[in-house]
């Protein structure tokens, strides 16, 4: 009770210094000396409030920083845990990409041999049963002219979970400048800058043209590395739980 009593006073005397210095006026000796003995009366009552309030400052200054050190000792491990996942989880996805991707690769390639083998069983027979050498040509040709019947895709090797999501991201790094702006002065010319004594262009246009371009940038002097982050949604959980 007594430091809301001191801090009220001291709040009330504040406001009356204000209002003596917001109204002072110096016209001679006397308003002079007013004004001097009131700057006296702010300082000493800038150091009042000073010792007052302080000690508080402090203590809530140490509680906050023993709050950060205590959130620290469980967040940080946390974040090592998320990047070390996250890693994983990329790395296993983008495995699974590369596996999709040699499974429609290979049955397309399946797919393609069938149409061969049966081309040349087509000539085969038709050459057993006495064909010319330019029928079992046209017999060939018109098995060839068949468009190949491409089969049905895969099916994803695992199944994503809900609310976890895989993105991509390029980041492209220099390594020789002079080829960059040549290349690019041929096959990206609105990338490149002109700087008035040089010319040059941005790292985030490299970046921002990687991405759009899924990583393949047609540019000489660069090199572009693939970075995938894992994102969650942890709304729908939130709210799962706040239902129950």
């Amino acid at each position: 009770m007594d430091q809301h009593i001191a801090t009220v006073r001291l709040e009330l005397e504040q406001a009356t210094m204000t209002e003596r210095a917001n109204a002072a006026q110096i016209v001679d000796q006397g308003t002079y000396d007013l004004a001097v003995d009131l700057i006296r009366g702010v300082k000493l009552l800038q150091r009042e409030a000073e010792e007052h309030h302080r000690p508080a400052i402090q203590k809530a200054h140490a509680t906050w920083k023993e709050t950060l050190a205590m959130l620290a000792r469980i967040a940080d491990p946390l974040t090592k845990a998320e990047a070390t996942l996250n890693r994983k989880i990329a790395a296993w996805d983008q495995e699974q990409r590369r596996r999709h991707i040699d499974a429609i690769r290979q049955a397309a390639e399946t797919a393609r041999r069938e149409r061969e083998e049966s081309a040349f069983a087509a000539a085969l027979e038709a050459e057993q049963e006495g064909a010319s050498a330019e029928e079992v040509e046209a017999v060939l040709e018109q098995e060839a002219a068949v468009p190949v019947v491409s089969p049905p895709p895969p099916e994803p090797i695992y199944q994503a979970a809900k609310g976890i999501s895989v993105r991509k991201r390029y980041k492209v790094a220099v390594t020789d400048g002079r080829r960059l702006i040549v290349s690019a002065l041929a096959r990206q010319p609105q990338l490149v800058r002109d700087h008035g004594r040089h010319i040059g262009i941005a790292l985030a246009d490299l970046n921002r043209l990687a991405s759009m371009q899924g990583g393949r940038l047609n540019l000489d002097g660069v090199t572009v590395t693939e970075i995938s982050n894992v994102a969650v949604n942890t709304l729908r959980e939130d709210r799962t739980c706040q239902k129950r």
